[in-house]
């Protein structure tokens, strides 16, 4: 059986308006240490992803439903359209 889990951290500057919580982003130029089994431990890399690298916008609630499985899912809605802000 295949399976994930989906690691957490303190929410950056961005994140925090939404939720005290983001999952941990492991930056590009961390991936093979992240990956490998060898020291140094890589637990250090299990904190906020910088928030001047990310963008917030709105998009319609209908990305709760898993359903709704199409890419205008993700479209920036104008904020009077009754749009969530989600993280993308």
């Amino acid at each position: 059986m295949r399976t994930f889990c989906v690691l957490t951290c303190p929410a950056n500057e961005l994140m925090a308006d939404v939720h005290d919580r983001m999952p941990v982003i492991i930056p590009p130029d961390s991936y093979e240490r992240w990956l490998a089994n060898v020291e140094p431990d890589p637990r250090e890399l299990l904190v906020p992803f910088p928030a001047e690298l990310m963008r917030l916008w709105p998009i319609s609630t209908r990305v709760n439903k898993p359903d709704n499985d199409e890419a205008s899912i993700l479209d920036v809605l104008s904020n009077d359209a009754g749009a969530e802000a989600r993280l993308l």
